[in-house]
């Protein structure tokens, strides 16, 4: 017994894993090595079940990244420090925050 992604879920999954591809790509012809700290944060609600499910993934790709994840009780906003990364459910209102959707419209 288990569960399973919805149709949106695997489109969701597949967008990312396409984001991760094309940046992995990048990093290879650039020749550049990522390393640092990376602090995601994102609502109780969504860093429960999606990023946590696939963070092995990620780090397995990018070894000299340290990801910190932190779950808030509200949106995200990165404009005040919350984190370096946000997923959120809502679209970001500062126009100098870039954005990406991870499924399609």
């Amino acid at each position: 017994m288990g569960l399973e992604l919805a149709a949106t879920g695997e489109d969701v999954l597949r967008t990312a894993r396409s984001m991760a591809d094309t940046v992995q790509a990048i990093i290879e012809r650039e020749g550049w090595k990522i390393s640092g700290r990376l602090n995601i944060c994102a609502r109780k609600v969504f860093a429960t079940c999606w990023p946590a499910r696939r963070m092995s993934e990620f780090l397995a790709l990018q070894t000299y990244i340290r990801v910190f994840p932190k779950v808030l009780p509200s949106a995200p906003n990165l404009l005040k420090g919350d984190g370096d990364m946000a997923i959120r459910f809502e679209e970001p209102h500062a126009s100098s925050l870039a954005s990406h959707g991870l499924a399609p419209e």
